[in-house]
This record gives structure tokens, sequence and C-alpha cells, in this order.
């Protein structure tokens, strides 16, 4: 018995001797956190009038479209738009406008009055004069947090294509009615919140608020 039992233990020691195999790597992955992304479509291009952007909607994945990997080139109706793509064709850089596709986008909106669908932009044509090139762009969207909330709110992103810059300048609205860049060259909104009317300019630049108005109704 007293043998046996010799044995047993030597067969316990040599096992924690030999290799241990590390988990850690799986742990890491099984708890990163991220959530599943599903397939995307990349919509019909649309340029940028007078300049060297063009954008490119981002939905989910339905049947149809040519897929390319994980990326799917499809027709703009093919689903809920979640997200728009920037590309510069100068330099080739691109960039996503919202950090997921977890958002629902309900206007994307270039603001500016030059020709946007011209693939060359001449000044010096009578279209063109008086015309200033798109640098800036307006995003209403319903963000995840919002889908149970009834009726729905809405924010609204403003941003620069040639910066990059971007900033929310309003949160929580129940409706966006217009969004266009004025004679001055200011950002012109027109909305409802607290379930009524409002008239808000906003600077070009850094998008500050310069005014807010109730409108008469």
């Amino acid at each position: 018995m007293a043998v046996k039992a010799y044995f047993l233990l030597l067969c316990f020691v040599l096992a924690g001797c030999g290799p241990r195999i590390d988990r850690t790597e799986d742990r890491v992955v099984k708890n990163s956190g991220q959530p599943d992304v599903p397939p995307l479509i990349l919509g019909d291009v649309e340029r940028v009038g007078g300049t060297a952007f063009v954008t490119m909607s981002v939905m989910p994945k339905r049947d149809s479209g040519n897929s390319y990997g994980s990326i799917t080139f499809g027709s703009r109706d093919a689903g809920t738009e979640r997200n728009r793509l920037i590309l510069n064709t100068a330099t080739g850089e691109s960039r996503k406008v919202l950090p997921d596709e977890h958002f629902e986008v309900r206007q994307w909106i270039v603001l500016g009055d030059a020709p946007s669908q011209d693939n060359v932009y001449d000044v010096s044509s009578d279209q063109a004069k008086g015309q200033t090139p798109a640098d800036s762009y307006a995003m209403v969207v319903r963000r995840p947090s919002s889908e149970k909330e009834r009726p729905p709110t809405y924010d609204v992103l403003l941003g620069h294509f040639s910066t990059g810059r971007q900033q929310w300048v309003a949160t929580k609205l129940n409706d966006v009615q217009s969004i266009w860049l004025t004679k001055e060259g200011r950002i012109a909104f027109i909305g409802a919140q607290g379930g009524k009317p409002i008239y808000r300019l906003y600077a070009p630049d850094d998008f500050r608020q310069l005014l807010e108005r109730p409108l008469a109704f």
C-alpha cells in the first residue's frame, strides 16, 4: 500500500513539472468586449463639388451587391445608412465620420453651393462664379442609446472635409427640418427641441453656436 501511495505521489509531482499551457491570450480574446460587426456595404460614390473629396454611405449588407472580402459594394438604397466614408482622391487618405456602425444616419448634408456631381470644377465657368467649394458637412443621427425612446430623438454633427474637425452641436432633438449654408457663410439650422421649433446659427470655422431663436409657430 505504501509503495502504491508513493507511486501516485511521484506521478503527481512529475505532472506538475511538465509544460504548462498559458491561456492568457485566449482569455484576452474572449473578454475583449468587441461587438460583432456585420458585413457592410459601401454605397454609390458622391462627389463633393469644388474639392478632391468623395463620400460613400456605409450600410449593413443585404443579399445584393458585389462582395470583396468582408466589404460589399452596392446600391445606396440597399439598407439603412450607418456611417459615411470620406475619401480624399488627391492623397488617397480616407476616414469614417462616426466611430462605429451602431448609429442610424437619418440625413447627410454637404454644406456648400458648388456643383457636387461635376467631374471637373471650373472656377471660371458662369455656373461656378460666386460659388464657394463645399468644405463642411452635417450629419443627423439617431444614437443607439435612443432606440427605445418614443418619440425618437436625434443629434447633429458638423464637420470639415479639409481638416477633419468634427463636433456634436445639438442633441436630444425632436426633429431636424433643414440645415444649410447662408450667404454669409454661416451654418443655419431649423428643428425642434422640447416640442418647440427653433432656429440656430453656427460659426463655420469652430461650429460654436451664434444664435438661437424660437419660431413664431
